[in-house]
């Protein structure tokens, strides 16, 4: 499946056709409950926090895109929301498109406010809403990786981000 995944473009029916089996055994199989439940309560920016973390060996210390050493354990324990900011600063350093951070609108915090608060403020500005909207829908080279990532818990746990 790694060699697969590695050629995406090449390998896309095949996958698409072997993702649905896949997922279908992960649900179904009793060892993978526990962590299927688990994997559906974690936060999706979170998720891509530590995915980044473990890939590139990095100590809490060394993100400074969200701030200190403090800061990065309360967003991984789930005590603080990673910002619009936060999001941004790692797409740019780490070359990963901002809505991988971004399960749905939902999930979203911009600068400690939610989604449906900042909305109201964009509906106000003519073109920012737009913007917005360009964020969260884009079609970009990753999008294959965000359809590999929802579609199937085993290949987000082996993901590997590559430039």
């Amino acid at each position: 499946m790694d060699e697969l995944v590695e050629d995406y473009e090449t390998n896309q029916v095949l996958i698409d056709l072997l993702f649905p089996v896949i997922e279908r055994y992960e649900e179904e199989v009793g060892r993978f409950q526990e962590f299927n439940e688990h994997m559906d309560s974690v936060d999706q920016g979170v998720a891509m926090l530590s995915v980044i973390i473990d890939q590139n060996k990095l100590k809490l210390c060394e993100l400074p895109e969200i701030g200190g050493k403090s800061l990065v354990s309360q967003i991984l324990n789930g005590n603080r929301s990673l910002t619009l900011k936060h999001i941004t600063a790692l797409s740019d350093r780490f070359g990963i498109p901002e809505e991988m951070f971004i399960a749905n609108q939902r999930d979203l915090v911009l600068y400690d406010q939610t989604f449906d608060a900042f909305e109201q403020e964009l509906n106000a500005v003519p073109d920012a809403n737009e913007g917005m909207n360009d964020l969260l829908n884009r079609k970009s080279p990753w999008e294959g990786w965000w359809l590999l990532v929802r579609k199937t818990r085993t290949v987000f746990c082996e993901l590997t981000f590559k430039k």
